[in-house]
């Protein structure tokens, strides 16, 4: 590429996103926020202030699955556990993406979406092919779960999830990444037992999807859209915390 082109290349860039809608897909990480049951709360501390110190700054004490985050293949696959998080290339986990509705299902606590239902959203998205895409499924239940004001430990021991055919029918699409608007994207639980067989983890994470868990905002995010989030470079990483967003344009 010459360095006209570049530049061309770069002012067409720069005036697509200055059109563009920027979503934030990640909720505020706070220390009352919910969390997988086997992980330990976010501990967030003023350590230092003004009055004290001549200066503002929190300590900050989470796990690497905490809110909008990543696991790594490491994550769940003994066997890979060299495939960690900063093995990937920085922009891995920026890709075309589609939203797949499921809201209209009206899921509860251990109740699974299945491949009809996947399928069926994908069509009136109008995904087409999703091979390399970031999936992102919209259950509804981060917003729904945020409007009744249910309590995190609620939130930690229910949601909705995939049935296996759901699972199977993703892998086949051969995705970058799978996420969702709950704490384990293919977990369905009632009061903390899961009613999925949890296969979903492992199948993926050995077809190298990353999963991608916690978000929120999907009600305001595009069906097609291109997705961006950069991982915390994490020696060892078993998965990250990240600020995803979604860049839409009008359809």
């Amino acid at each position: 590429m010459t360095d006209d082109s570049a530049r061309t290349a770069l002012d067409g860039l720069l005036t697509a996103l200055d059109a563009a809608t920027f979503v934030d897909l990640s909720p505020t990480i706070r220390d009352d926020m919910p969390v997988w049951a086997a992980h330990p709360r976010p501990s967030i501390v003023a350590e230092r202030t003004h009055e004290q110190h001549g200066y503002y700054s929190q300590t900050l004490t989470i796990a690497e699955h905490t809110g909008a985050h990543v696991d790594a293949p490491a994550h769940s696959v003994p066997e890979l556990s060299e495939s960690t998080v900063e093995r990937w290339p920085v922009g891995h986990l920026i890709a075309p993406g589609v939203r797949l509705d499921l809201t209209r299902l009206e899921l509860g606590p251990g109740e699974r979406a299945t491949a009809h239902d996947l399928e069926a959203a994908a069509e009136h998205a109008g995904a087409g092919d999703l091979d390399d895409h970031v999936i992102l499924l919209d259950f509804g239940w981060h917003r729904r779960s945020s409007t009744n004001g249910a309590p995190a430990d609620f939130l930690a021991a229910n949601s909705p999830g995939l049935a296996d055919s759901a699972v199977e029918w993703l892998a086949a699409k051969k995705p970058r990444a799978i996420g969702a608007d709950t704490l384990s994207v293919e977990t369905a639980l009632v009061d903390g037992t899961p009613t999925t067989s949890g296969r979903g983890h492992a199948l993926w994470s050995r077809a190298g999807i990353a999963i991608i868990e916690s978000l929120a905002n999907l009600e305001r995010v595009t069906d097609r859209f291109l997705f961006v989030a950069l991982p915390l470079k994490i020696d060892r990483g078993s998965g990250s915390p990240l600020r995803p967003i979604a860049v839409c344009y009008p359809e």
